[in-house]
């Protein structure tokens, strides 16, 4: 996704934005999530993750968890030095309770 970005960035007309996008590896949520500083959320989810049809509720609980999750420092580090090699924008942040990664 990343490639195709860069690949389309200079064709856009003035007025079209591009937004700044990465796709994580597979595995990477569950290693966000295994981290000890997500154990809280990591443990609220479970109660929800074996339902075959979890309600409404349940999903925005669920939803709610994940964005309490904190990426770790080796994954916002590993992320910013793939988006500087690849030519995106090098002031990548990270928040809390917001997208992961933010240009």
């Amino acid at each position: 996704m990343l490639a195709r970005s860069l690949c389309i960035q200079g064709q856009l007309p003035a007025w079209l934005n591009l937004p700044c996008s990465a796709a994580l590896p597979f595995g990477a949520f569950e290693a966000v999530l295994g981290h000890q500083q997500n154990a809280a959320a990591a443990s609220a989810m479970q109660g929800v993750s074996h339902l075959a049809v979890p309600s409404n509720e349940q999903l925005a609980n669920l939803r709610s968890e994940v964005m309490k999750l904190e990426a770790p420092a080796e994954v916002q580090q590993q992320v910013a030095k793939a988006l500087q090699q690849s030519g995106e924008h090098s002031s990548t942040t990270f928040k809390t309770a917001q997208p992961l990664i933010t240009c």
